[in-house]
């Protein structure tokens, strides 16, 4: 492996961490905005919705004779009610844009966690990694070991040494392949 290769690596995840907060950032950003936007709706609908509530009282308390007093308070009455069926479609549109907000801010935390996690583990040991796995050249070293105190011993047409034999064999290809 070579250490040129090994820093850059590490500064691609460094910069990839970076990108990934900026993304959280902007989520939250985001979820911020939305809440606030879907309260400043909401109370816009309560104030529209008291409002209707006080026209149709005066409806009620106009003279029946008074009909064009009650012709415009009905046009008001009908306005009003389509502004609410639009301030309720748009806290429902605000509120899905905030769940998915949601779904991408988790994502983001989510990619945070895998790539620190991808970070720490390129700057981690074998041990740290892979707990108690012996790392292959060691494995390797052990296999041989036992292959030559078979051969030592004579024993080189049981199971045990065709497998190490094999295991060896193994390990030789995946070094080769890797370096």
């Amino acid at each position: 492996s070579n250490m040129p290769e090994a820093i850059a690596n590490s500064n691609k995840l460094a910069v990839s961490l970076d990108i990934t907060e900026v993304a959280a950032e902007n989520a939250a950003e985001s979820m911020q905005r939305l809440t606030s936007e879907i309260q400043e709706q909401k109370d816009i609908t309560i104030e529209f919705q008291k409002e209707l509530s006080i026209l149709e009282k005066r409806l009620k308390e106009t003279p029946k004779n008074a009909l064009a007093e009650q012709k415009a308070l009905k046009k008001e009455i009908v306005g009003l009610k389509d502004a609410i069926k639009d301030q309720n479609i748009a806290v429902k549109d605000l509120s899905n844009q905030r769940i998915k907000a949601i779904a991408v801010e988790k994502e983001a935390e989510k990619a945070a966690k895998e790539t620190t996690k991808s970070y720490n583990d390129l700057n981690s040991t074998f041990e740290q990694v892979y707990g108690n796995l012996q790392p292959l050249t060691t494995r390797m070293g052990e296999a041989e070991d036992r292959l030559y105190e078979l051969a030592l011993a004579g024993n080189t047409a049981g199971q045990e040494y065709k497998d190490l034999l094999n295991s060896v064999a193994n390990y030789r290809r995946t070094q080769i392949q890797t370096d």
